[in-house]
């Protein structure tokens, strides 16, 4: 809910807090911020910059999650849950918020010499005082890839070379780049990697402090381990719709209950599915006994297919929920849409 300015409050002191709480839940919930609040508040460049993208990117996706979202709400609004659960519905929300360790923010790329460097902004997601620049190469990158390998595998894919340099490759590469990193330094199994560690400057210094902050960061991760085990993916309705109005696909509408604790919908379509496989090998390996197999594409759209493949894919996804270990992957928290905070007792 968005809070409210107390318009009628006298008093200066505690009009300023009222409206600090306002602005800074939109700061906080970038998907909410429109081009009229980023010109308010006069945002400098590059968060500017970056804001104004994110807002583009989610114009384009409302004709298509429009219907969807605006069906659930009625439907929530219809059939409240009250006490035990609250039906919560979730959409593509901004990559914070399944962050578990770190907090990563793209903040620019300059050229330096004859190369360019990029900036991320790194914040300690237990101690949000905590906060750090750090300024690296795509060698950079390449360097540390190749250093993790010597004794990891299944890392993350490194986005690849670009040839040729312009404002547009360059500012899509640091943004797959932040999207790499926020993967690295958000599955506890990355994070037991020294390399990984000195590439962000996290010990600056060896101080008795980094060293006690770096001990902690597996108490907060403990208390999440196994969060889904009683989850569970309940039934699904379909919507056809079309990409680009042209090429038609199956929309997902999913029902995921969590014991007695609340329930919400995901909008997924199978190309999601995808993704997160792919996600999943990478960071688990291929083994067969480890995941279960995803069922495979449809050749063409009728009733009795639709409705088979979305069994199959509750089946696929109750699956991940019973791992006891997928919590410990980036893209699965979210795939499934639910705030870390919110799966911690």
């Amino acid at each position: 809910m968005i809070p409210e300015i107390d318009k009628t409050c006298e008093n200066p002191q505690k009009f300023s807090i009222s409206f600090e709480i306002f602005l800074r839940f939109f700061l906080e919930n970038e998907a909410l911020i429109s081009q009229k609040i980023v010109t308010f508040l006069q945002i400098p460049n590059p968060y500017k910059r970056k804001l104004l993208k994110k807002i583009s990117e989610t114009k384009k996706n409302e004709e298509f999650y429009g219907n969807v979202n605006n069906s659930l709400s009625s439907q929530a609004s219809k059939s409240q849950l009250q006490d035990e659960s609250e039906l919560s519905l979730f959409s593509e929300a901004a990559e914070k918020h399944f962050c578990v360790f770190f907090m990563i923010e793209y903040i620019e790329f300059k050229k330096v010499d004859q190369h360019y460097e990029f900036m991320f902004m790194l914040t300690l997601k237990s101690n949000p005082q905590r906060q750090w620049m750090i300024l690296k190469r795509y060698n950079d990158f390449l360097k540390l890839e190749e250093n993790m390998k010597k004794s990891m595998r299944n890392l993350p894919k490194l986005p690849g070379k670009n040839w040729f340099h312009n404002e547009e490759n360059l500012h899509e590469r640091s943004l797959k780049l932040e999207s790499y990193l926020r993967v690295l330094l958000n599955e506890s199994v990355y994070l037991k990697n020294e390399e990984l560690l000195n590439f962000i400057d996290f010990y600056q210094g060896e101080t008795e402090e980094n060293t006690s902050l770096f001990n902690g960061l597996g108490a907060d991760f403990a208390n999440i381990k196994a969060c889904y085990q009683f989850f569970k993916a309940k039934d699904f309705e379909t919507k056809i719709s079309f990409e680009n109005n042209e090429t038609q696909f199956v929309l997902y509408i999913i029902t995921i209950e969590e014991k007695d604790r609340f329930k919400c919908r995901i909008a997924k379509r199978y190309t999601d599915f995808e993704k997160l496989h792919e996600a999943l090998v990478i960071r688990f390996g291929k083994e067969e006994e480890l995941l279960p197999e995803l069922p495979g594409k449809l050749d063409f759209l009728n009733g009795s297919q639709i409705k088979s493949r979305g069994d199959r894919l509750l089946e696929y996804l109750n699956r991940l929920f019973a791992m006891g270990n997928v919590e410990d992957c980036f893209s699965f928290r979210k795939f499934v849409g639910i705030e870390v905070k919110n799966l911690v007792n």
